[in-house]
């Protein structure tokens, strides 16, 4: 995968990135599509993503300097390349204390990028 950018949400910050092979389609077609069955269709199965991201940081209430944090955000990055032997699809638990993730299924993301 190939970083793109950085995304402010109002849940977190993002990473953006663009496949740089096969591997990621191939990954969300068959091994997410088996995992989520019917519920596949919610994900786009059916068609090809040119765009990933990637949850670099979740928040838990309201940033006491956001416009810092939009500057910090959009700042020139080095073009980066990024290898994931697998991925992980999970949902999160959020407790008085954090956010835990729950993984409900993990796989190899395929070939060498």
């Amino acid at each position: 995968m190939k970083l793109e950018r950085l995304l402010i949400t109002p849940g977190g910050v993002l990473a953006l990135l663009h496949p740089t092979s096969p591997d990621a389609d191939e990954f969300r077609t068959y091994t997410l599509g088996h995992e989520l069955g019917r519920n596949a269709y919610r994900e786009g199965i059916l068609s090809p993503r040119d765009l990933w991201y990637v949850s670099l940081l979740h928040f838990r209430g309201p940033i006491e300097h956001p416009k810092d944090l939009v500057t910090w955000s959009h700042q020139q990055l080095a073009p980066i390349t990024w290898a994931f032997p697998d991925a992980a699809l999970c949902t999160y638990e959020i407790t008085t204390t954090a956010m835990r993730p729950r993984i409900r299924h993990t796989a190899a993301f395929g070939r060498a990028i």
